[in-house]
Formats: structure tokens, C-alpha cells, sequence
């Protein structure tokens, strides 16, 4: 079935309320930039020949931007 905007957009709402509720500053800012960084490394991983790279990589970036939540 199709998805709706509200289904797409409720992990990110989640996540940004979370980030907030823990007095992240720039919370939506965050979230955004954290499905971002997700959503791309899932594109990659799909069409990867290596995929253990792209978990490496993914890994990096995702730790990456925990140290910029602070």
C-alpha cells in the first residue's frame, strides 16, 4: 500500500521530540540531518557491490554526528 506523509514523517517527528525533550539544541536541525545521513547510506548500501564498506562508512558518519548532538 502506499505511504502516507504522516508515516513517513513520524520517525523523524519521534526522533526530533526526542532530541528536544532531552534539550538538544537545534533538535529539528538534527533529526533531519540524522534520516539524512541514513537515508543515503541505505541508497548506497543498496546498490553496493562492497557492502561492508558501506557499513564502515555508515558507522563513521553516524558516529560522527552523536558527537555533534552534544
Amino acid at each position: 500500500p502506499p505511504t502516507t506523509l504522516c508515516q513517513t514523517l513520524f520517525p523523524y517527528t519521534t526522533l526530533f521530540r526526542s532530541f528536544e525533550s532531552i534539550g538538544i539544541v537545534n533538535a529539528k536541525d538534527k533529526a533531519a540531518r540524522f534520516y539524512a545521513v541514513m537515508h543515503f547510506y541505505y541508497s548506497l548500501y543498496d546498490g553496493a557491490a562492497d557492502k561492508e564498506k558501506v557499513k564502515v562508512e555508515f558507522v563513521s558518519a553516524i558516529k560522527s554526528l552523536v558527537q555533534d548532538l552534544a
